[in-house]
């Protein structure tokens, strides 16, 4: 008995059979595509409603802080600028206002809380905006006669390498000469001249290297003076 030849399909049913694949194989990605382009939206949106309430929270801010800065009594003033330190911490406008709090508590003598507004200000601050308030901290804790610490925050504004160097290093001096090590408060001024300072400073820096020289060269003996 001879073999049944094996059936081989005409060229349009396998015309038919890829087509069918094909739309199969088109229909699942263009659900893939479509899942992905519904997610993508999503996220814009959740992107644009974020960026809306953060532009909505600073807006809102900004408006407090205004009304802080505008207020002459001192008492509300400090009492607006809290609460946006309170509400917009997070925010520029709530770092500024943490700010303006510490020069008003430095201003009014009351050098713990200037000093706490300030630490937490670090926290937040990024840059020289951070480096300035390391440099307030520096004059706060000189004003507490905590010198040490306020050689450390100096320190800081110096190893930054941000533009502060050159009064950082006169504060440096300042506060070596009030723990007494005058070779250190000579070598901070050093520092200051070789970063080339003109005019007034300049003679002024001079003078005080000169005195300072002549403090290490021939000091007061005990007794003396």
């Amino acid at each position: 008995m001879a073999a049944r030849k094996k059936e081989t399909p005409a060229p349009e049913e396998e015309i038919l059979v890829l087509h069918e694949k094909w739309v199969k194989a088109a229909k699942e990605h263009l659900r893939e595509i479509i899942i992905a382009a519904l997610a993508l939206v999503f996220l814009a949106s959740l992107w644009a409603l974020y960026n809306y309430y953060r532009q909505k929270r600073l807006d809102e801010a900004t408006l407090l802080y205004a009304r802080a800065l505008m207020t002459t009594q001192k008492d509300q003033k400090l009492k607006l600028l809290a609460e946006v330190v309170r509400k917009y911490g997070g925010t520029t406008t709530g770092l500024e206002a943490r700010l303006t709090l510490s020069e008003i508590y430095w201003e009014q003598k009351d050098l713990e809380k200037a000093s706490r507004e300030l630490k937490e200000a670090l926290k937040k601050a990024r840059g020289p905006i951070k480096i300035s308030v390391s440099m307030g901290l520096g004059y706060v804790a000189e004003d507490q006669e905590r010198l040490p610490e306020a050689e450390k925050y100096y320190q800081k504004a110096v190893q930054a390498h941000l533009g502060f160097e050159e009064i950082a290093y006169l504060d440096l001096a300042r506060v070596a000469e009030l723990q007494g090590k005058i070779e250190k408060a000579v070598r901070y001024y050093q520092e200051v001249v070789s970063l080339k300072p003109s005019g007034e400073k300049l003679d002024f820096i001079q003078v005080e290297l000169s005195r300072l020289v002549e403090k290490v060269n021939n000091p007061v003996k005990e007794g003396e003076g």
